[in-house]
């Protein structure tokens, strides 16, 4: 599979920026707190400050001013987005023990530096390197998924195979779209609304 690309630059608009924001809020609320889970917390911060700044040095990803015809796309394709998300919340069972900080508004940090990392930087780079869009989004995909059987112990093939195929999805988002919104946007709604 190969994707068409234009030489549209992969970006985040107003939707991803107030994610972003959103995750930096998060994390100064959790740094006042002192936790035996702050590397979780900072490991957190870490993932999604790489993702961003190696996706602004080695795929070009820039950050776009307000501009409605963007937002209106960014809603589209966080819908896309939402659905794929919305798939492993509800089918795989996860344990997030992250005291003080509560679990819901640390799913939302994790929905945003995952995505930050593994969609808009990861996905592009690989796509990039290759030029063939199926192995991008499947090796992502793939990392994302063992990533999180790491993270969260749930290392059955099945639950395995449900993260793949959600972030497959997310990766046909990014590559498509070339928009970081739709993913870090959709993923932030989702875990914070079910988690």
């Amino acid at each position: 599979m190969r994707l068409s690309q234009s030489e549209r630059p992969y970006k985040i608009g107003f939707l991803g920026t107030m994610a972003l924001a959103g995750a930096v809020l998060i994390f100064m609320y959790a740094s006042t707190f002192p936790s035996e889970h702050s590397n979780v917390i900072f490991g957190a911060v870490l993932m999604a400050v790489i993702g961003v700044s190696f996706a602004y040095i080695m795929v070009g990803l820039k950050v776009k001013p307000f501009e409605f015809q963007d937002l209106v796309e960014s809603v589209v394709w966080t819908a896309v987005s939402v659905i794929a998300i919305w798939v492993i919340n509800k089918t795989v069972p996860f344990s997030l023990d992250v005291a003080p900080l509560s679990t819901r508004l640390f799913s939302v940090l994790m929905g945003v530096a995952e995505e930050s990392f593994f969609r808009v930087w990861l996905c592009p780079f690989i796509f990039r390197m290759t030029r063939m869009g199926w192995l991008a989004i499947g090796l992502s995909s793939g990392i994302w998924a063992l990533y999180h059987i790491n993270r969260y112990g749930e290392a059955g093939i099945g639950t395995f195979l449900v993260i793949f195929m959600a972030g497959c999805m997310l990766g046909w988002v990014m590559l498509t779209s070339k928009m970081g919104d739709g993913v870090i946007f959709g993923h932030a709604i989702v875990n914070g609304l079910l988690v």
